[in-house]
């Protein structure tokens, strides 16, 4: 990695730029917040639920073969 205008093969060294550039680029700064608060997003019925969770039969699985 190139630090301060020389390259550094220190794992050590090269782990902690790693980390610093991720955690500046990440951490909360004073620029807009992106909130979801009361949007609404689509959801299934209890019911849809139920089917898209339950175990396949075997005859289900002969039918799509």
């Amino acid at each position: 990695m190139f630090i301060n205008g020389c390259w550094c093969e220190d794992k050590e060294l090269v782990k902690d730029k790693v980390k610093e550039f991720f955690e500046a680029r990440f951490e909360s700064g004073d620029g807009p917040q992106v909130r979801l608060d009361n949007v609404p997003f689509n959801s299934v019925s209890d019911a849809d639920n139920e089917m898209l969770v339950k175990s396949f039969s075997e005859e289900e699985i002969k039918l799509v073969i």
